[in-house]
């Protein structure tokens, strides 16, 4: 028997893969009710941001207590701000390396690392695509869209990818990324310290 809280409403099912579905329609059913968005799971103390379905069945034996996480699109919105400034900060150092050897000659380590770098620009995409689709759109809203909005480099990167183009790879990275990255690590304090409020009251 698995014990699931959901904002604080408990529910109890039992470890078949048709429970699975119950607490899909449940979590659902508590959205629609409450107006807020669903965050992640914590699943036997785990917390579970990608793929929570997948994870649940991969475990579905063992599951003892899965722990649903709801937020206001507020508050939501801070962490994905939060999370996209602690990612460029770490980012940053490394893409002056990955440039450097991308303008000398790149490894398969450098290669791995660029496939990372374009996961990083599709999540931020995906966000960009989520702040648009916002019931109601903050005044700082337009510019952080315009930060997120990466489609055209990554189309870019990909054309030098296939052309194998290392030294147009290098300087996309540079003057497009690292420059968009730079920005970012300015703007974005400010935005999750004084304009995204929790409370709905900015």
């Amino acid at each position: 028997m698995v014990h699931v809280n959901i904002n604080g409403q408990e529910f109890f099912f039992e470890n078949t893969t048709q429970s699975i579905q119950q607490l899909s329609e449940q979590i659902n059913a508590t959205l629609s009710q409450t107006g807020l968005l669903y965050s992640h799971m914590v699943v036997n103390g785990v917390a579970v941001y990608d793929d929570p379905e997948a994870y649940i069945k991969e475990n579905l034996k063992t599951l003892e207590r899965i722990q649903v996480i709801l937020v206001s699109s507020e508050q939501l919105l801070r962490d994905v701000l939060q999370t996209a400034l602690d990612y460029v900060k770490r980012a940053l150092p490394q893409l002056s390396r990955l440039v450097d050897e991308f303008y000398h000659v790149p490894a398969e380590d450098t290669w791995n690392a660029l496939g990372q770098l374009v996961e990083g620009l599709q999540w931020f995409q995906q966000t960009e695509t989520f702040i648009a689709g916002m019931g109601s759109s903050p005044e700082w809203a337009n510019e952080v869209k315009e930060l997120f909005r990466f489609s055209d480099v990554l189309t870019q990167l990909e054309e030098a990818v296939a052309q194998e183009d290392a030294t147009m790879i290098a300087d996309i990275i540079q003057y497009e990324v690292m420059q968009r990255f730079e920005t970012m690590e300015k703007v974005l304090p400010d935005v999750v310290a004084n304009e995204v409020d929790p409370s709905g009251s900015n």
